[in-house]
């Protein structure tokens, strides 16, 4: 069954279909040849099915390459019929990637490291590329800006070339980080070429260790697969890389370069065991061989994530066991796995009309203590979701947070704007994981 939040509404004037060659004539458009472009004028887009949506755009033009891409030229933004703002950006829909560019609402969060802070990164579009600027702000770190450039250079090739401004936590400075990719997509398969100088590193590896700095990828080569069948009810990721690395720690300067090359998978398996009971049975699981120049050294991991999403009437549940295994050791601190075994469980009920209060933790088996406590309450309709959430991260990093997120649901995989951290459900699918494979 198709959601309505699936299908994109659009209302307006005039409609204007201009064939490809006279669009180019016009220097409306350029690059790879289509049957024609369509403009519409003073348009209303909602993923919204009610006669009165929940949320609108408003736009005077808008362009629509068949296939391709929307673009909504500075759309004006409305809750019910509150004007809320008018975006600086355009509102660019990649059709290809069923997914917007970036998050164009703005975003609301107060962290311990951070304080309180503000963002918002949009995109402004043509018919073979974006270009994304984002701004953020937080009262202890001050400014951040990041600028960025998507380009097709034709039907395989994509160039990806950006830079953030930001703030380093361990160095408390703000440091200029470039980066680049070069893509090559083919059936599924992609072959990537990657840069990055000074990229910020922050992963908690368990429970009691945290890893911060930065990296320069000098560059880094990545090959990796479509989603196949690896069994009838589970579906699977090879990839393979190559790449250069030096990474720079706090008080101890810059460290040598590394050289490492290796394979990985990532694999998801899903499967309704009770029906009429709503139980379904997941697993999502990914493995890592990675081998270096430095000592001979090797490293290997292979981490689980397998449980039981069900109902108790109108309680939704969620119990899971995660487990991460380790062999060898890296030369180097940031990709550096640590040994894991711990227990989830969520639980979501409704509190009223559309909305809903949830709880999240894990317990760590390692250590006997509960890590991460995550609380929300949720305001669902059949097109969005206000999010307002806390998070009490127990860890050695620990940095509880709280914030407030617009979420379209026609559009789960847009990335975080510029300065916002999002916390991911292990009860969820994959985001990557393409809808059409359940």
């Amino acid at each position: 069954t198709r959601r309505s939040s699936d299908l994109l509404y659009v209302y307006g004037d005039d409609i204007n279909v201009i064939p490809w060659e006279l669009a180019q004539e016009r220097k409306l458009v350029s690059g790879t040849a289509e049957d024609y472009l369509v403009e519409w004028h003073n348009v209303v887009l909602t993923t919204c099915a009610l006669d009165h949506p929940h949320y609108r755009l408003e736009s005077k033009k808008i362009s629509f390459i068949p296939g391709r891409k929307v673009v909504a030229k500075r759309p004006r933004i409305y809750l019910g019929n509150t004007y809320l703002f008018t975006s600086p950006m355009d509102y660019v829909v990649q059709l290809k990637r069923s997914a917007v560019t970036h998050s164009f609402l703005p975003y609301f969060q107060r962290s311990d490291t951070r304080g309180f802070g503000m963002g918002v990164t949009g995109s402004i579009g043509w018919d073979t590329g974006h270009a994304s600027i984002g701004v953020a702000w937080a009262s202890k770190t001050g400014w951040e800006t990041m600028f960025e450039i998507n380009q097709d250079l034709n039907e395989h090739f994509s160039l990806n070339v950006g830079v953030e401004h930001s703030w380093d936590e361990e160095w408390d400075e703000r440091v200029w980080r470039p980066y680049a990719s070069l893509t090559y997509g083919n059936s599924g398969w992609t072959y990537s070429l990657k840069w990055s100088k000074n990229e910020y590193i922050s992963d908690q590896k368990d429970t009691k260790t945290e890893f911060k700095g930065r990296l320069e990828r000098a560059p880094e080569f990545i090959i990796s697969s479509p989603y196949f069948k690896s069994s009838k009810n589970s579906w699977m990721i090879i990839s393979a890389a190559y790449g250069r690395f030096r990474e720079t720690i706090y008080g101890q300067g810059e460290e040598p370069a590394v050289v490492r090359y290796g394979i990985g998978f990532k694999n998801y398996f899903e499967k309704v065991i009770h029906e009429h009971g709503n139980i379904e049975l997941f697993s999502n699981s990914e493995g890592r061989v990675w081998f270096y120049d430095k000592d001979n050294a090797d490293h290997e991991m292979f981490r689980s994530f397998t449980g039981l999403r069900y109902n108790l009437g109108s309680v939704e549940l969620g119990t899971g066991y995660e487990s991460q295994r380790v062999w060898g050791e890296s030369p180097m601190h940031w990709d550096q796995y640590k040994k894991r075994k711990r227990i989830h469980q969520k639980v979501r009920f409704p509190v009223g009309k559309e909305v809903y209060l949830g709880v999240r933790g894990s317990y760590d088996l390692e250590e006997s203590l509960f890590d991460e406590m995550f609380y929300s309450i949720q305001w669902v309709t059949d097109c969005m979701v206000w999010d307002l959430h806390y998070k009490n991260d127990r860890t050695s990093g620990g940095d509880d947070r709280i914030g407030l997120t617009l979420s379209i649901n026609a559009f789960p995989n847009s990335p975080a704007s510029l300065g916002q951290k999002l916390d991911v459900d292990p009860f969820e699918r994959p985001k990557e994981f393409p809808k059409d494979k359940k």
